[in-house]
């Protein structure tokens, strides 16, 4: 059974070996034909492309004009907002310390602030 075992482990060394010996060699080689198959590839995806451009018929380039106007001042539309995230900031912070006193009031979490652990009983 041992020498079954050897020889595995050599034949698989053996193998790992030459695989790493063609992969190192291959990855000098593996960049330049992938990107010349990439670019082939690609200009075949170009090639079959409809150039005509009759997708879309009656377009013309937007223009400033049609861009949309501010309704209400920058500065009252900020204040609202953060308003609002200032609430949203101030319901997070006291449900997340409501949260925590609970668990330390529950016993749910312990803190483990004094190691009683390491500490030497007296008798």
């Amino acid at each position: 059974m041992q020498k079954v075992s050897v020889v595995l482990f050599f034949s698989h060394f053996v193998l790992y070996s030459l695989c790493q010996m063609l992969v190192s060699r291959a990855a000098a080689v593996a960049p330049s034909v992938l990107r010349q198959s990439a670019l082939r590839q690609g200009a075949a995806l170009v090639r079959h492309q409809p150039r005509r451009g009759k997708a879309i018929s009656n377009w013309k380039r937007p223009t400033m004009e049609e861009l949309p106007v501010p309704s209400e001042p920058w500065a009252q539309v900020n204040a609202r907002e953060n308003k609002r995230y200032n609430m949203q900031l101030a319901v997070g912070t006291l449900f997340l310390a409501g949260t925590v006193v609970f668990g330390l009031a529950s016993g749910h979490i312990f803190l483990n602030l004094t190691p009683y652990h390491l500490m030497k009983k007296e008798k």
